[in-house]
């Protein structure tokens, strides 16, 4: 075979490179050691990055590391040619290979210069590094502005929601009112009629009248004064209702004076009062309110039942 290149490649006239070495021993261990070692790393390399473009399909300008891989193998080929000429003239083999060599260097070379701008502006590692950081700063902040955004939507919503509620309420309270003031002007009048109806009655024929009617129409009276009274204490139990009273320090004892004055409690009865407490910090109208009732409903209990 090496015969058939020698005669191929017509290097028959010329000497193997080793008779420049003077076919030193040691010297030419050092010369073919080295381009070994060199031409196996150069086709070492190429797979590595043959081996890197296939699992990172996503890597930028491929075919320049397709053209970085061929020029490598064609170097490592130069210096495998190195070692055949130190035993076998191929030198024409040999100028083959490195002609190859430099076709490809100079296609490598002409590859870098329309990417070489595009390779600069890619970003550093500690540039991207930085804007993942600066990109997670900012999740972060949109995050919290939801939140935000969340939590102030759902304030909007329950303040609608108390809006539409408070609204409806004071449509209730005023249809209420409107009721609660007819029924008070429709019921009481009538009422108040039966009263003087009733007196005018017993005036008019109290001699014509027997004792028991006579009764009757007390009873009569006691009991349209009660519903009159009932009434009254609807529509004040009502207004109290929507109304607020400020808390005020309020006397006992002239708190109770002025009850007893409003009832009209009637010359049979006796009231007492024993107050443990000079002050208590009440809102007054609703307490002299419900007072008040308590006091006249225990009257009333008390005509209805000795009538």
């Amino acid at each position: 075979m090496i015969e058939s290149l020698l005669s191929f490649f017509g290097s028959t006239g010329f000497m193997p490179h080793g008779h420049c070495y003077l076919w030193t021993p040691g010297l030419l261990t050092l010369m073919v050691g080295s381009d070994v070692l060199i031409a196996l790393a150069y086709f070492t390399i190429p797979a590595l990055l043959i081996y890197f473009i296939r699992q990172r399909p996503d890597v930028p300008f491929p075919s320049v590391f397709w053209l970085f891989g061929a020029f490598i193998v064609c170097c490592g080929l130069s210096h495998l040619t190195s070692v055949i000429t130190t035993w076998y003239p191929l030198y024409w083999f040999e100028g083959i290979v490195k002609l190859s060599t430099g076709v490809v260097s100079m296609m490598t070379a002409a590859s870098l210069v329309p990417v070489l701008p595009q390779a600069l502006a890619l970003r550093s590692p500690a540039e991207l590094a930085e804007a993942n950081a600066s990109l997670s700063q900012r999740n972060r902040e949109l995050a919290a502005a939801n939140a935000e955004l969340d939590r102030l939507y759902h304030e909007l919503v329950a303040a609608k929601e108390a809006q539409v509620e408070a609204e409806s309420l004071r449509r209730l309270n005023a249809e209420l009112e409107i009721f609660t003031a007819a029924v008070s002007h429709d019921l009481r009048a009538p009422i108040r009629g039966i009263i003087k109806a009733s007196s005018w009655l017993e005036e008019d024929a109290a001699d014509a009248l027997d004792e028991d009617s006579l009764e009757i129409l007390a009873l009569l009276r006691s009991r349209s004064r009660r519903l009159n009274d009932m009434l009254q204490g609807l529509l004040q139990y009502y207004r109290v209702g929507i109304q607020t009273f400020a808390v005020k320090p309020v006397s006992v004892e002239e708190l109770f004076e002025e009850i007893i004055e409003a009832v009209d409690v009637p010359q049979d009865f006796s009231v007492t009062t024993d107050a443990q407490v000079a002050s208590v910090m009440l809102p007054y109208p609703p307490l002299v309110q419900v007072l008040g009732n308590l006091f006249s409903n225990a009257i009333h209990h008390h005509e209805s039942w000795w009538w």
